[in-house]
This record gives structure tokens, C-alpha cells and sequence, in this order.
């Protein structure tokens, strides 16, 4: 009976260390540079086998760096028109408005970007041509 104990003890203790473990190898260096919101948010994009999850509090998106071409297809789906690139920002047109949506790598295989159909950085006034 004590090794069934000791071994079940064991294999628990190998499935906690693996919890803690696997996530920060996933992430590398982008664990611990973002507030928790966005651990949670990356964890909950892997587990539901989309492309991008929006972050409703925060106002940004985290996207799969592999579907970023897809997550911008869709903006243009929703009406907004891709107009230019500046580094990291991606200028969109609709009906007249102006919007940036700025991106940065979190790790390697995921962007966190600063807003999403509904919430992008509103320009006014600038020069696109």
C-alpha cells in the first residue's frame, strides 16, 4: 500500500511541475513581461483553437503569429481597409476615419495587438498619401 502512495505521490507531483513548467517553456521570455490578463488570454487563445481571442477589459488582441494574415483579412471582412504599414502599426480606412492598429511580438508564436474591429487607435487628420 505505501508504494501505490509513493508512487501515485510521484507521478501527482510530476503532473504539478508540468502545469508550471510547460507554460513557460510555451511562452519563453513573454511569461513574465505581461500583466497575468494576458497569460490568461494566451492560454485561453491556445485552448480554443482559434487564430486570435480579443481581450474585452484590456481593448487588444492576442494573435497567433501563423494566423496574422488571417486576423487582418478579417478586419477587412468588417469593413476596414488596409491602407499602409508603419513598422509596427497597420493604418485602415473606413467610411472616411482613419485607424491604427499597432502590433508587437509577445513570444514567438504570438502578437499582441492594441485593439481590434472596434477598438482601434483613431487618427484624425492624417496624411495617408
Amino acid at each position: 500500500m505505501k508504494k501505490i502512495k509513493a508512487r501515485l505521490g510521484g507521478f501527482l507531483l510530476i503532473i504539478l511541475v508540468s502545469l508550471i513548467v510547460l507554460p513557460v517553456l510555451w511562452l519563453r521570455g513573454g511569461l513574465f513581461q505581461e500583466p497575468i490578463a494576458t497569460v490568461i488570454s494566451t492560454a485561453r487563445l491556445e485552448l480554443s483553437g482559434k487564430g486570435w481571442v480579443t481581450d474585452d477589459n484590456s481593448r487588444r488582441s492576442i494573435v497567433k503569429t501563423q494566423a496574422f494574415d488571417m486576423y487582418l483579412t478579417y478586419l477587412e471582412h468588417e469593413g476596414w481597409k488596409h491602407v499602409d504599414q508603419m513598422g509596427s502599426g497597420y493604418l485602415f480606412e473606413r467610411e472616411g476615419e482613419t485607424s491604427m492598429l499597432g502590433c508587437r511580438q509577445y513570444s514567438k508564436r504570438y502578437k499582441i495587438c492594441s485593439g481590434g474591429p472596434n477598438n482601434m487607435i483613431k487618427l484624425r487628420g492624417l496624411p495617408i498619401n
